[in-house]
């Protein structure tokens, strides 16, 4: 991916890693630096008025984090972003990463094309969510992790996230997140053991049949 990047990238930057629940940007902090993310997964999130956190956007590699505040000339940041996994990523300064996409139209062409398809995941993911129920919510949520690492005949995927998180990412409470994980259970689309979830190949297709893209 580094050849791809324009040399000036590479020069106006530091290699920087995040470790799984690291933060990387508080919401209203003032905007220092921008990070062009190489690899892992990256969780944008909010804080309701009783200190929850709850995560309402994930993000993987590649991405930026400072792009939205940049291009909309705002001093600070819309949102807290925190590492979700292991993350590594250019650091340069905000005013030189600007300047980058003011002087190369193909870098700011793909840095804008970055913010367009997280809008576009943001809004489609939103808008249907309004009309779903929980359950639908819930198996449109793991095809969506299963996308990233398809299981293959004989090798399951396993979600790693914790119950909680997921249901902050769905935006559903956990015991409702619990209720919809034992009627897919039961349904023969997934399997939970040793409280992972576990989705074979032919579970994985079953989930697509069922609430696929054609559905």
């Amino acid at each position: 991916m580094l050849e791809t990047l324009p040399h000036r990238l590479l020069e106006i930057s530091t290699l920087v890693h995040f470790s799984a629940g690291q933060t990387v940007v508080l919401r209203d902090d003032v905007v220092e630096y921008a990070y062009y993310v190489l690899s892992g997964e990256l969780l944008v999130c909010s804080e309701t008025a009783d200190g929850k956190f709850s995560t309402w956007m994930t993000m993987n590699a590649p991405t930026v984090v400072s792009d939205l505040e940049i291009l909309a000339g705002t001093d600070t940041y819309a949102a807290s972003v925190s590492a979700g996994s292991g993350c590594i990523a250019l650091r340069s300064s905000a005013v030189e990463f600007s300047a980058l996409m003011r002087s190369d139209a193909n870098f700011l062409w793909s840095v804008a094309r970055m913010v367009g398809q997280k809008n576009f995941l943001l809004s489609h993911s939103r808008g249907n969510a309004a009309f779903r129920s929980s359950l639908d919510k819930t198996a449109l949520f793991l095809l969506q992790q299963c996308a990233f690492h398809p299981p293959m005949q004989g090798i399951d995927f396993v979600l790693l996230k914790t119950r909680s998180r997921i249901a902050s990412e769905i935006i559903i409470s956990q015991k409702t997140l619990d209720r919809c994980l034992i009627k897919l259970r039961d349904s023969g689309y997934l399997t939970i053991r040793h409280g992972k979830i576990h989705i074979s190949a032919s579970q994985y297709q079953r989930l697509l049949e069922s609430w696929g893209p054609s559905c």
